[in-house]
């Protein structure tokens, strides 16, 4: 089971079986969510704990071997792991920060759907799980991200979220996950070229290529309408 099946058992449980049946499950999903979620956050702080007393000891140069002491070059890797741990502990933190329990006081079988969730929510808890497990935190690529006014950004390693805009324009990247295998995703801004997807750039495409691609983004637009002030990019 991964990330996707848990989400879609929860949603189903909320929505499709609205019966004792189905309340009492979420309560027993509940109890359960709770007991991990508190067991997650302990662990993070007994690492947080660990990582102070190793961060202390390092600082110590009678018990670092002569090639780490301080004035020597490798000692300054010292720092530079202990911040990449750091900012483990952080995704750690979102990712238990979006997983509590519901608050479940007052819900009967009338009202649960109340608790339901929208896309906002389940996608910032697929984006925490696969930074937590496979994603782009903590890996060493660099990701293109090219702005609709033409710039584009080299978003590098650690991959923080807050740096999700353009530095030309100020406008903001928005990360969506698409399966399949396609290799542009048709927004009512125009064709945006999937991360990791094997196709060129759509300026580089032949322009019989590039007039069916934006008679389909017309399409989306009057489908949609415009969304101005966000951009979504696409990773797969």
């Amino acid at each position: 089971m991964n990330e996707i099946d848990v989400l879609k058992k929860i949603s189903s449980n909320l929505t499709e079986r609205k019966n004792s049946a189905a309340l009492s499950n979420y309560r027993v999903l509940c109890s359960n969510i709770a007991f991990l979620n508190d067991a997650f956050l302990d662990a993070i702080s007994t690492l947080r704990l660990i990582h102070g007393e190793i961060e202390s000891s390092l600082k110590n140069d009678s018990i670092l071997t002569p090639q780490f002491k301080s004035g020597t070059d490798l000692n300054a890797f010292i720092p530079i792991v202990s911040r990449l741990q750091l900012n483990s502990f952080s995704v750690f933190e979102k990712l238990a920060a979006l997983t509590t329990p519901d608050d479940r006081a007052h819900i009967t079988i009338e009202n649960v759907s109340a608790l339901s969730r929208g896309f906002d929510d389940y996608n910032g808890l697929v984006t925490a799980t696969r930074q937590y497990i496979a994603g782009l935190i903590g890996s060493l690529t660099s990701v293109p991200l090219t702005c609709m006014c033409g710039e584009t950004k080299t978003w590098a390693p650690p991959h923080a979220t807050t740096e999700l805009y353009c530095d030309s324009c100020g406008s903001s990247f928005q990360l969506l996950e698409v399966g399949g295998d396609g290799g542009y995703k048709i927004t009512s801004n125009g064709p945006v070229k999937i991360i990791g997807a094997n196709v060129p750039d759509f300026r580089d495409l032949p322009m019989a290529e590039q007039i069916k691609l934006l008679q389909q983004c017309e399409e989306a637009k009057k489908a949609h309408g415009p969304q101005p002030g966000r951009q979504p990019d696409a990773a797969r």
